[in-house]
């Protein structure tokens, strides 16, 4: 996204959801409780997965854009029949007695160092804003994580089969090289 695009989607699946990185990015993401935007159109990595949300310069737009963007679709049979939420209702809110939850032992293994460095500095600056921070042990993430694994890939393997045969070379190297392709 560049700056003569000031709004868009995104589609994104639950297992690459967890990566911290996606919270660093020059611009804004929104990741919307499953359902709460159509996924009619997107096409699917994980369909049992698959979230598409906001994504703009600034956390007012991606609230903004959410807003638009959420409410029940007929053509997605997991859309939520749900009210839409006012979420820039809430931007002004002080972080002042917020809990911040963080995973320490799995979100932050295995990054790069500078992206390391900007979730602990975001960490440092909310807890600043007044947000208490609390470190969750979750013993179960690393089985968690591999079982949402098995799931992509059934479901993406589900979807593509009919057309990855002849369309081969669209599919990347990496895509290529799993086994039975």
């Amino acid at each position: 996204m560049d700056e003569a695009t000031p709004l868009s989607h995104f589609g994104i699946s639950g297992v690459i959801v967890a990566s911290p990185f996606v919270l660093l990015l020059w611009h804004r993401r929104l990741k919307p409780t499953y359902g709460r935007v159509s996924r009619h159109g997107a096409v699917p990595l994980a369909w049992s997965m698959d979230h598409v949300g906001p994504m703009a310069h600034t956390v007012e737009d991606a609230a903004l854009l959410l807003r638009a963007l959420a409410g029940h679709d007929p053509r997605d049979p997991a859309s939520a029949e749900h009210p839409v939420d006012d979420d820039t209702a809430d931007l002004c809110r002080s972080l002042r007695g917020r809990r911040l939850g963080v995973i320490r032992d799995f979100s932050l293994a295995n990054l790069d160092p500078e992206v390391e460095n900007a979730i602990c500095a975001a960490i440092t600056q909310m807890t600043t804003l007044g947000a208490e921070l609390v470190e969750v042990e979750t013993p179960s993430i690393q089985t968690a994580a591999a079982a949402g694994m098995i799931i992509t890939l059934a479901e993406a393997s589900a979807y593509h089969n009919n057309t990855y045969p002849a369309s081969r070379g669209d599919y990347g190297a990496d895509v290529r090289a799993l086994p039975g392709r």
